[in-house]
């Protein structure tokens, strides 16, 4: 697809499909993201997609994976890098965590999060499952869901009610609210 050879399905969430890919100029692993689409199914994958593509070419540094390219409306993809290292959602078969543990993770997804504040994101799907513990860094993936300041709410404008997942989605989300940078705290 593109100059992109497709090596291996990963596993995917509910939204996309995710396969490793190669190409000959590139010299890290690379994914391939794809909205996973149904022939009347809610329109959350296709709009969440997008909201990526949007927004993950205008993210830069340790904490986002990089960016190579998106397809157009015709072949929808992302391409970007495989982040290597672990979910925390892995270490949660750890628990429990000694504290000094605990305050480091926690002091690197701080980190991860205020780059991206930084960056005018707000993530809005911060889970363990979208957190990658990569050497002394954390690793945001999935902006899905997500909000740039400064480009449309696709999201907002296209889905009614809260958008996020469960257990995770902050008070503010619940009430639609996508633009307060404390979501990403609670």
């Amino acid at each position: 697809i593109d100059g992109f050879r497709l090596e291996e399905q990963l596993p995917s969430g509910g939204l996309s499909v995710i396969w490793q890919v190669s190409r000959p100029d590139l010299t890290f692993p690379v994914i391939l993201k794809a909205p996973l689409l149904r022939h009347g199914e809610n329109p959350l994958a296709i709009v969440s997609f997008e909201t990526e593509a949007m927004i993950l070419p205008r993210l830069s540094g340790p904490h986002v994976p990089r960016f190579i390219r998106a397809g157009d409306f015709e072949r929808p993809y992302i391409a970007m890098e495989l982040v290597s290292g672990a979910s925390l959602k892995n270490f949660l078969s750890s628990l429990p965590l000694n504290y000094e543990d605990i305050a480091r993770i926690g002091a690197h997804v701080a980190a991860a999060l205020h780059d991206t504040h930084q960056q005018n994101v707000i993530h809005l799907d911060v889970k363990p499952s979208n957190i990658i513990l990569r050497g002394d860094d954390a690793v945001l993936i999935d902006f899905g869901f997500a909000r740039h300041l400064h480009l449309p709410d696709l999201l907002a404008e296209e889905i009614d009610g809260p958008i996020g997942t469960g257990p995770y989605i902050s008070p503010e989300q619940l009430e639609g609210i996508r633009d307060d940078s404390r979501s990403d705290l609670f």
